[in-house]
């Protein structure tokens, strides 16, 4: 659905997460880690040259020790906790005491460290006992990406502290966010003949990217393999654990059986179908949906625990020391917002603001939920089960396995076609939210075969307002460009042609990568885009949950920006346009009398849109106001 304008508050939180980025951009995003393959930075802050034999037999040394130390640590916090559970079970901690228990500072260790480090130790004996120089190489490759994905644990996504004297410069950098760029060639395409278009030369399958078999073919309903998935409303679901990680959006863990599910309150439609989409050109990224409803059972610490995401907030500075205040970019948000209906043991429901009046003995104070006191046991006891909003929700895959973050700069990343061209990508959909925090390295099992592979994990920001100076607006429609790139424009003799470029769109964070892509990064990306049908869009957004007026809506918006993307690379010789007449901007649509959007997928099953109260006048959604 389509929400309202955002208010002062969050205006302010965003003004400071762009002070935050910008500032990020001066300290760090310069200083990226250039390529190596040799030399490597543990968490404990030391460096090893595989090259030198002394640091490979204190590498050794120092990982055996570190494995052991983080485990033994692990397994006295594992205890501590269990500890605590006993004196002081979850429901009845007092908000403090919640904290204390699910803290986990930046600096400590965790288990993806734990797991990292493991596999650098066994990278290690591999690279020792490899048997030729290519073999050598690649395990040290590995080695130092697993390392640096390690650092990444230890890192904030934006800046703690903000001096303010450098904002004007930092401002006026942000407003120039490079893209498209670049100058060089790729680093992986391969050499060709000297009149060779290197825009149609596929870089070698990787660790990021493997060629597609057939995209017109990819089922961008169900996508990444599955010919269905779970009817995650069906189940009952039982609360596991708080989401604890940074984030704007919240969440928690559910489980059923042998089923363990993620589930976040944000980002609802876009972020499923970004990882459609990214996944069908041949990127890794995490399955996502969208879950219309979820049945939880009732426990107490759903509401308790809701607010326990580690904590971001800016600390402005004046000449490093003079503090000018501070402002939190998270905000807590009424847990009760996400229940849409309780059921209670007797069959009887009630509305989420019946049920929070019922549950509370003083629903009006102030963050009710903090303390276990104002429950009422009697009435929680009726409870069988809640019934929750719509949510973005992943299913755990025991075959992958979180290291660390990765970069789209250093270590080579920014010469890469495939991170290069996903420039381009991300600013068809609209992805806006690129930032190392949302990438994961992950170790992928299968059987007895362990690979290392590059993530996409968080693609949600999207489909919506995607180049605002102070504001980013993902899941809206309206706000959605109906272009994302400009042509080549010759200005006359003697002065200089406007290169190719990406318009209406701007990446929160510098991304190293799009600002190297080419001219032929561009349009190998776009070859790739233009192989996808107006079927499978529909059939896309479908399955991420978007309804019948929004698909329509976002269908004709990434159409135009498909097809003046063509245009502007100069591909219409080669790829179809899906509009030739130009897109439809002004159009009428109601999917109450007009019928649903539908798609037929590859193996002829018809899948049709959800139809609300949403239509489309003159080219934008309206939303019915409903009269209370």
């Amino acid at each position: 659905m389509q929400s309202g304008s955002p208010n002062i508050s969050q205006r302010l939180s965003v003004v400071a997460l762009t002070a935050a980025t910008l500032f990020a951009f001066w300290t760090t995003a310069q200083a990226a880690p250039a390529a190596s393959t040799s030399r490597l930075t543990l968490p404990n802050h030391r460096r090893y040259d595989l090259a030198a034999s002394a640091d490979v037999r204190r590498l050794k040394g120092d990982l055996e020790r570190m494995i052991q130390d983080e485990a033994r640590f692990l397994a006295q916090r594992k205890a501590q906790r269990q500890a605590w559970r006993e004196q002081t079970p979850l429901a009845e901690m007092s908000r403090t005491e919640l904290r204390r228990y699910f803290d986990e500072p930046l600096a400590a260790p965790s288990n993806n460290e734990l797991r990292g480090l493991r596999e650098l130790q066994s990278l290690l004996d591999r690279w020792e006992h490899a048997p030729d120089f290519g073999t050598r190489t690649n395990v040290a490759r590995w080695m130092v990406e697993i390392a640096h994905s390690l650092g990444n644990l230890h890192r904030t996504p934006i800046p703690t502290r903000v001096e303010v004297t450098l904002m004007p410069l930092l401002f006026a950098e942000y407003l120039h966010r490079p893209m498209v760029k670049g100058t060089t060639r790729a680093a992986d395409v391969p050499p060709a003949g000297p009149n060779a278009d290197f825009s149609r030369v596929d870089p070698p399958d990787s660790s990021f990217w493997q060629k597609p078999a057939n995209v017109a073919q990819a089922d961008l309903f169900h996508c990444f393999g599955r010919t269905n998935w779970p009817a995650y409303p069906d189940l009952l679901w039982e609360y596991d654990a708080p989401k604890t990680s940074f984030g704007s959006n919240p969440g928690f863990t559910l489980k059923h059986g042998d089923l363990e599910l993620k589930a976040k309150f944000g980002e609802w439609h876009s972020e499923p179908f970004a990882t459609r989409i990214f996944n069908a050109l041949g990127y890794h990224s995490e399955p996502a949906d969208f879950a219309p409803f979820l049945r939880v059972k009732y426990d107490r610490r759903l509401f308790r625990e809701f607010h326990l995401r580690r904590e971001l907030g800016l600390h402005f500075r004046l000449l490093g020391v003079v503090p000018l205040g501070q402002v939190s970019i998270q905000k807590r948000r009424d847990p009760f917002q996400c229940i849409t209906e309780a059921v209670l043991k007797n069959g009887h429901r009630l509305s989420g603001t019946e049920f929070k009046q019922r549950l509370l003995r003083d629903a009006a104070r102030e963050h009710p939920e903090d303390d276990p006191a104002n429950f009422d046991p009697a009435f929680e006891a009726q409870i069988d089960y809640l019934v929750t909003q719509g949510a973005n929700v992943q299913l755990k895959d025991d075959r992958f396995h979180n290291l660390g973050a990765w970069d789209f700069g250093g270590l080579g990343h920014e010469n890469l076609r495939e991170l290069r061209g996903a420039g381009l990508l991300a600013a068809w959909l609209g992805y806006t939210d690129v930032r190392f925090d949302n990438t994961r390295l992950k170790l992928v099992r299968t059987g007895d075969h362990v690979t290392v592979q590059h993530f996409f994990s968080d693609l949600g920001g999207g489909l919506g307002k995607g180049a605002g100076v102070f504001s980013w607006h993902s899941d809206q429609p309206n706000l959605f460009a109906w272009t994302c790139t400009a042509p080549p424009r010759e200005q006359g003799k003697g002065r200089m042609t406007i290169p190719f470029r990406i318009v209406n769109y701007r990446p929160i964070d510098p991304v190293p990568a799009f600002a190297n892509m080419t001219w032929d990064d561009a349009r190998w990306m776009a070859r790739w885009i233009g192989q996808l049908s107006e079927a499978q869009l529909v059939a896309g957004l479908i399955g991420s949950g978007f309804d019948a007026a929004e698909v329509r809506l976002l269908t004709e918006k990434l159409i135009s920006r498909r097809d003046q993307m063509i245009q502007d690379l100069r591909l219409t010789g080669e790829i179809p346009l899906l509009r030739p007449a130009g897109p439809q901007r002004d159009f009428d649509y109601r999917p109450q009398t007009g019928g649903t959007m539908t798609a037929v997928l590859p193996d002829g099953t018809r899948v049709a849109a959800r139809v609300t109260d949403q239509y489309i006048e003159h080219g934008r959604i309206v939303t019915p106001v409903k009269l209370p």
